[in-house]
């Protein structure tokens, strides 16, 4: 399934320290038909990633959208 490839290369991307490929690869994840507890989990996951990448602006407007 595209998802779960999708998903396993983020994470992948995420171990080896390649967060900005990770980032990209999140954001193409949430464009797919997730369930609310995936797309919960990849949004957590961009969050960190747009922390540590020093994206401000993606991590206000993510926090934002989700509420937190």
């Amino acid at each position: 399934e595209l998802k779960k490839f999708y998903i396993s290369q983020a994470e992948n991307y995420e171990r080896n320290k390649k967060r900005d490929y990770a980032k990209r690869t999140y954001e193409k994840v949430l464009t797919l038909n997730l369930d609310q507890l995936e797309k919960a989990n990849v949004q957590k996951k961009l969050l960190g990633l747009y922390e540590q990448l020093g994206n401000v602006r993606e991590f206000m407007n993510l926090r934002n959208s989700i509420g937190k």
